[in-house]
C-alpha cells in the first residue's frame, strides 16, 4: 500500500530492497530456474476509512499518489517483475465516498445518469463524470477526501455506534505517528470500547 500516513520515500525503496531480496533467494537456491520466474507486485492506494484511527487523516492528492507510483514503477523496471497500481483517481473517489455525508447521493445519482456504470472495470471509468456531478451538486470531491479533519469536530459518521471508542481511536492514532505497536488484544484487553463482542 501506498499513501500511507507518516510514510517515506524510504518506505518505497524498502519495498524495492524486499523485491530485489525475494529475487536472489530464488535464484540462490539452486532449486528453481530463474527464467521461470514471475513476481508481480501490487500497491493499492491509502483510503482513510471511518471508525479506523486514520478517519482524521486526508488522503494523498491525486497527483501525490501518480508520483509515488512512478517513483515505486521507476524503481521496479527488473527482470521478471511486473509492478501492479490502483488508479488514482478511482481511490480518491473512493476516499471522497467513504468519508462523504448524506448530500453525496445526489452525486452518485447524477454520476450514474452522466453513464456510470461498472467503474471497478478500467475500461468503463471515466473521471470526469464524477468531477462534473460534484460540480453540478455545489461540491468538490477534495473537500471530502483530502481534507484533515480535527480530531474534535464532529464527523459525518459520528451517530453510528461501531463500538470503538473514539478516545481510543486517537490513542492509536498517536501511536501510529510514532511507529509504537499495539499488542494483540486477546490475551489482555485494551480498552476500545467493543465489550461484549471481544475477541479475548
Amino acid at each position: 500500500m501506498i499513501g500511507l500516513p507518516f510514510e517515506t520515500f524510504d518506505d518505497f525503496d524498502g519495498i524495492v530492497y524486499f523485491v530485489k531480496g525475494f529475487k536472489s533467494i530464488y535464484v540462490v537456491s539452486g532449486k528453481n530456474n530463474p527464467k521461470k520466474l514471475m513476481l508481480t507486485v501490487s500497491a493499492s492506494n491509502f483510503v482513510p476509512k471511518p471508525a479506523t484511527p486514520f478517519q482524521w487523516i486526508p488522503q494523498d492528492s491525486i497527483e501525490s499518489l501518480k508520483e509515488k507510483q512512478n517513483y515505486l514503477k521507476d524503481k521496479l523496471r527488473l527482470k521478471n517483475v511486473r509492478f501492479n497500481y490502483h488508479d488514482a483517481e478511482l481511490s480518491h473517489l473512493e476516499a471522497a465516498f467513504a468519508r462523504g455525508d448524506r448530500k453525496l447521493s445526489k452525486v452518485i445519482l447524477d454520476a450514474v445518469e452522466k453513464g456510470a456504470r461498472f467503474d471497478a472495470w478500467h475500461e468503463y471509468f471515466n473521471f470526469n463524470r464524477y468531477t462534473e456531478a460534484f460540480k453540478d451538486n455545489g461540491l468538490s470531491s477534495e473537500a471530502y477526501a483530502n481534507r484533515a479533519m480535527d480530531v474534535n469536530e464532529p464527523l459525518y459518521w459520528d451517530h453510528i455506534d461501531v463500538h470503538v471508542r473514539k478516545s481510543y481511536l486517537t490513542k492509536e492514532l498517536q501511536k501510529a505517528e510514532t511507529g509504537a505497536l499495539t499488542p494483540d488484544c486477546r490475551g489482555n484487553c485494551l480498552g476500545c470500547g467493543y465489550e461484549g463482542v471481544c475477541l479475548k
